[in-house]
């Protein structure tokens, strides 16, 4: 369901954001992803956490599998395999 939002908001101007610190990272495009060796390198991580890292994408634990975050805009200089993304309260 979350992918979908991410789908839903696939417009240049708009699209789903996380935050690391001050750092925003907009993200225009997510896949759940079922590969098993995707799932094995996943299996030992926390949710929330980079399993993989790429040039504009990332792969995220999530506590229901595997996310692909695809088309992510951002400095990925504040990013680290094994870093956990988590959720603000407000």
């Amino acid at each position: 369901q979350n992918v979908r939002k991410v789908l839903a908001f696939n417009v240049e101007s708009q699209g789903a954001y996380f935050l690391v610190g001050p750092h925003k990272f907009k993200v225009f495009d997510a896949q759940i992803l079922s590969n098993p060796r995707v799932l094995r390198m996943a299996s030992n991580a926390s949710p929330g956490q980079i399993v993989a890292l790429f040039k504009t994408s990332l792969i995220v634990k999530t506590a229901g599998g595997v996310v692909y975050l695809k088309q992510v805009i951002g400095d990925f200089n504040f990013l680290s395999e094994g870093m956990v993304l988590g959720l603000s309260q407000k």
